[in-house]
């Protein structure tokens, strides 16, 4: 029975972790997911959410933007469109984001894409509440 998982977390610009943890959790499409060592093969997609994970008894924390996961051999793959670490969250970025989110469910027109805006006001909020955090 292995203690640790190998997680590995990619955006399309960059590695966000390489490491070595004893749990995961995951904002799966279905719901948060657990996954501790020996878990079965698993594909699934990710939502935008919180994604934490223990490396030697210490939570950590970062956003993930919709992607992927695989997990086969204690080997955790996350490919995602995006994710940020608490001290790398553009807090200035995401707050206009909220803002013009808001705007367009508060008053739209003609053009107003009501679904769009509504998941842009959900990923804003869960990248400010981690930015709280740091």
């Amino acid at each position: 029975m292995a203690s640790h998982l190998k997680l590995e977390i990619v955006t399309p610009e960059q590695l966000l972790v390489e490491t070595e943890v004893e749990e995961v959790i995951v904002p799966a499409y279905d719901g948060l997911r657990g996954l501790l060592p020996d878990h079965e093969p698993l594909v699934t997609n990710l939502r935008v959410g919180l994604l934490s994970y223990v490396a030697e008894g210490q939570t950590y924390k970062l956003v993930v933007g919709k992607g992927i996961l695989e997990i086969h051999e204690n080997q955790v793959s996350v490919l995602v469109e995006e994710g940020s670490l608490p001290e790398s969250i553009d807090f200035v970025k995401h707050k206009k984001l909220r803002q013009a989110a808001i705007e367009q469910l508060e008053s739209p027109d003609d053009s107003t894409d009501f679904l769009q805006a509504q998941r842009q006001l959900e990923e804003a909020e869960v990248f400010l509440d981690l930015s709280f955090t740091k």
